[in-house]
């Protein structure tokens, strides 16, 4: 009974490695899920062996950066990594593969700032406490997962999704990507 007592406290208290342990199964539910989104929202053809490849690859790097790096390298990391690894693993254009993270992020960042807004609204939660508190993130990133796999149900039943890159020239995916990275380097 002690033991339970002891995970319970863990779950239920700031502990650092109890983050740590809840987060790792997370990364690659996390990473399989984006992955489902920009595939279907891009309309990326995959096998399941470049699927598979793409959730492990992508999780153990995002955990090694996470874990092995200082906090504002480790997100820059992690955003160079997601399209070269689409670029190498789904063989596609570079348009798409940074539109692959594009869509990935817009999607996360919008459904976590709708959940965490009512998680506080409603059940007076601090974004602290989902911060720091393991039952709490582990509650709203499966209140975020679930969101997430609904839109992409909802995309993948109702043929949603971005045609029209592949009808654009070379030429204008070239203008298109340094208009791009004009813009990033313009913020």
């Amino acid at each position: 009974m002690e033991f339970f007592q002891t995970i319970w406290t863990a779950l239920t208290t700031e502990n650092e490695l109890a983050l740590n342990i809840t987060g790792i199964p997370l990364v690659f539910i996390e990473s399989f899920i984006s992955m489902l989104l920009f595939s279907t929202i891009l309309d990326i053809s995959s096998t399941k062996k470049q699927q598979i490849l793409y959730v492990i690859l992508f999780g153990v790097f995002s955990l090694f950066s996470a874990y092995l790096i200082p906090l504002p390298y480790n997100t820059i990391i992690n955003l160079l990594i997601c399209p070269i690894l689409v670029l190498v693993i789904f063989k596609t254009g570079i348009l798409k593969a940074i539109l692959s993270e594009i869509v990935s992020y817009i999607s996360f960042v919008l459904i976590g700032v709708i959940t965490h807004n009512l998680l506080t609204f409603f059940f007076d939660v601090s974004v602290n406490a989902i911060s720091y508190i393991s039952i709490y993130r582990i509650l709203t990133s499966c209140i975020i997962y679930a969101i997430a796999l609904i839109v992409f149900l909802i995309c993948y039943k109702f043929h949603i999704n971005i045609t029209l890159l592949n009808k654009f020239k070379r030429k204008t995916n070239s203008r298109i990507l340094l208009n791009l990275f004009l813009g990033i380097i313009a913020i």
